[in-house]
């Protein structure tokens, strides 16, 4: 099942924390043998060097202007993800799974979890329901909103995402989640919602907790630096790698 599987891990290095996700999630995904890309648009620090499985895109490259009306958003995030799947034949996996830095995967519970579901129209993420009053097509009506810390995607959604223009109006309208979301929503897909586990505390997962989540959303409220012991924990518990980064 992990050769049917690639993933797609939005990565930067805005925050000092970042450089530890990158290193933890890379000894994982060795573990397992799984074909990822990591999408950067920014550059390494010094300490750190671009390998196979790291794709580097200029901002300038992608032509990216501030989302429309909402300075404070931008679409770098989207772009960067849509201009990645075309590195791939999506032809060649089941499922694409696009996750961010901080989400943490129960590996061997998620990709059991796909074994049961359908190859095809399908979607998979942490389902929100929200009025967006800053976008007037859902300022009176709820976006079902898969939730951008993990979305996981059938190859047939992938090949529609591929032909969307980098240059595409809607594009520019909202978050990248948001957007992304209400592309997928005019696919007609079926979508499914899987449950998040939030460690936003010191509080660490009990070994019951830990195989009971697929996703977990590590962002400590006021101490990034507990999220590389949240990291390493579960790492640890779920997938017995013990790790000195």
């Amino acid at each position: 099942m992990f050769d049917k599987v690639f993933l797609f891990i939005i990565a930067s290095f805005h925050e000092p924390e970042y450089l530890d996700f990158i290193r933890l999630r890379k000894l994982q995904l060795k573990q397992y043998s799984i074909s990822h890309y990591f999408l950067f648009d920014d550059l390494p620090p010094p300490d750190y060097c671009f390998d196979e499985n790291d794709i580097y895109m200029q901002k300038p490259e992608l032509g990216v202007k501030k989302a429309k009306n909402h300075p404070h958003m931008n679409p770098y995030m989207i772009i960067k993800f849509l201009s990645g799947l075309n590195k791939i034949n999506e032809n060649d996996y089941d499922y694409i799974i696009r996750v961010n830095l901080s989400t943490f995967l129960n590996i061997p519970a998620l990709f059991l979890k796909l074994q049961t579901m359908p190859k095809h129209n399908f979607a998979m993420a942490h389902l929100i329901y929200q009025h967006l009053p800053d976008w007037d097509i859902y300022n009176n009506t709820q976006l079902t909103l898969l939730s951008g810390t993990c979305i996981i995607l059938s190859s047939d959604i992938i090949q529609k995402l591929k032909t969307i223009d980098l240059f595409a109006p809607i594009l520019f309208e909202h978050n990248d989640d948001t957007v992304l979301s209400h592309i997928i929503s005019n696919y007609n897909v079926n979508i499914y919602n899987e449950p998040m586990c939030y460690l936003e505390y010191e509080y660490l997962c009990s070994y019951t907790e830990c195989m009971n989540y697929c996703l977990f959303r590590i962002k400590h409220v006021s101490n990034r630096g507990n999220d590389i012991i949240q990291w390493k924990h579960l790492l640890l518990n779920i997938d017995n790698i013990v790790t000195h980064v």
